[in-house]
């Protein structure tokens, strides 16, 4: 195994508030600082990198909404060193206005060394409004950016809110507030609907105008970026969880299975963008495993499928646990779950799960 964790850290509720992987082979820190935004400040309100909630959350932070908004700050560098920040990142399910298990999904490109500095990719994704068995989801995809953005070096831990540290707007802002639509795509939205009628083909075509950006120079950074980011929660290393703020008889059982982290639906809206060849999970592989050829990195999205589509009930209670709230606003210390105490969510994630798996089984199993 190339990489390995050597730090990681937890919320008052008992999920990952950071990660560090390293390989030992390029002396490169991989790293993810995540919270829940109705995570309070005091000792679990600071990642065990140094970055404090109120700086990541910005905005979000004990909002009236908070404990639906998840944000995160990726970055990598040398061990041993300040590592730079690569992407930021929003997810809210349930946004205010829209059916239950929507979504509002922003990650930023915050890469200093990147010609698209400050781009912000949004993706909408709105359920249909009925009860049925099988739901309809429409996808809406801006790509936006600041022409006046001038590239500025932020670095983890954060030394403070990332739009006073980058001159950015806060990432929680309206939408016309990060930047104008960008040329690559024509300067417009991409919306696809997505059912269970809806083939591969039909999505490839759908997304062919996003994938248009593979072949602009200026984007070049900001994909490898994204293929690097995704190779970081292909849980090909096991995220080992130390325990802490879990509740119940079996807390060494639940700790077990905690190897998911807060950031999976950026992945996925990004991976089906961007990355051609995760598309082809079911492809037959009959050769050496290559990357930007047949390496579909399940990891990404293999949890949705495994408790939502095949139904396998502790990873239900897994997602469960890491995206629903349990602590209320602001998170109360080591509150339980489903999975500890069988307890009910303040905020219920599963109308949300329920698209994260439909989703990922029309992106990456589709035929």
């Amino acid at each position: 195994m190339a990489t390995r964790q050597i730090a990681a850290s937890v919320q008052n509720d008992g999920n990952f508030a950071h990660i560090d992987q390293f390989n030992p082979q390029t002396g490169v820190v991989k790293r993810i600082e995540v919270f829940r935004c109705s995570q309070p400040t005091g000792r679990y309100g600071i990642t065990g990198a140094g970055s404090e909630v109120s700086d990541i959350c910005e905005s979000d932070h004990l909002g009236p909404r908070s404990n639906r908004v998840h944000r995160s700050i990726y970055s990598e560098g040398q061990r041993g060193s300040r590592l730079a920040a690569i992407f930021e990142i929003r997810e809210e399910f349930d946004p205010e206005g829209l059916p239950d298990g929507s979504w509002d999904i922003r990650v930023r490109d915050l890469d200093a060394s990147s010609s698209t500095f400050g781009q912000v990719l949004h993706v909408v994704i709105q359920t249909s409004r009925s009860g049925a068995a099988t739901r309809t989801y429409e996808l809406t995809y801006d790509l936006r950016r600041r022409q006046e953005a001038t590239a500025t070096l932020v670095t983890s831990p954060l030394e403070g809110p990332v739009s006073q540290v980058s001159g950015l707007v806060d990432l929680g802002a309206h939408p016309d507030l990060l930047g104008d639509l960008v040329s690559e795509v024509n300067g417009e939205s991409v919306q696809i609907i997505v059912e269970s009628s809806t083939n591969r083909s039909e999505l490839d075509h759908a997304f062919e105008r996003l994938g248009r950006i593979r072949n602009v120079a200026q984007q070049r950074t900001w994909l490898d970026n994204i293929e690097s980011y995704l190779r970081f929660g292909d849980l090909g290393p096991k995220s080992v969880h130390p325990g802490s703020n879990l509740r119940g008889d079996e807390q060494e059982l639940v700790s077990d299975y905690l190897v998911w982290r807060k950031y999976r639906f950026s992945m996925m809206v990004l991976a089906r963008g961007f990355v051609e060849e995760m598309s082809r999970a079911t492809d037959p592989v009959s050769g050496p495993l290559r990357r930007g050829e047949n390496d579909s990195k399940p990891g990404v999205y293999s949890l949705y499928i495994l408790g939502g589509v095949l139904g396998i009930g502790v990873y239900n209670l897994v997602l469960d646990k890491v995206y629903s709230d349990y602590g209320g606003i602001p998170m109360a210390h080591a509150p339980g779950s489903r999975m500890e105490t069988g307890i009910e969510p303040v905020a219920d994630a599963g109308p949300a799960l329920r698209t994260g798996s439909d989703l990922a089984q029309a992106f990456f199993l589709r035929e």
